[in-house]
């Protein structure tokens, strides 16, 4: 489990896909006394925050992967073609 100190909207993005966007904070905003109450729960909530990760990071990395992939295949196709 991690926090996220960022200032762009693929953060948002990220934590939204793993559900932990109670732990991103923007930089330009920060709140030392919301931040450090995100902390402790964080920390008190470890064990369970682990185990979303380890079963939703699985997914998204396939996803990745898949899109990736496409990428390759796509750039070869069209590649071929042009020689």
């Amino acid at each position: 489990p991690t926090m996220v100190l960022g200032w762009g909207f693929k953060y948002d993005q990220l934590t939204e896909m793993v559900g932990q966007r109670a732990y991103l904070f923007n930089y330009e905003e920060i709140n030392p006394a919301e931040m450090q109450t995100a902390v402790d729960n964080l920390w008190e909530n470890r064990k369970v925050v682990r185990q979303d990760l380890e079963r939703i990071v699985p997914r998204i990395q396939k996803m990745v992967c898949f899109g990736g992939c496409f990428a390759r295949d796509t750039i070869n196709k069209y590649s071929m073609k042009a020689k």
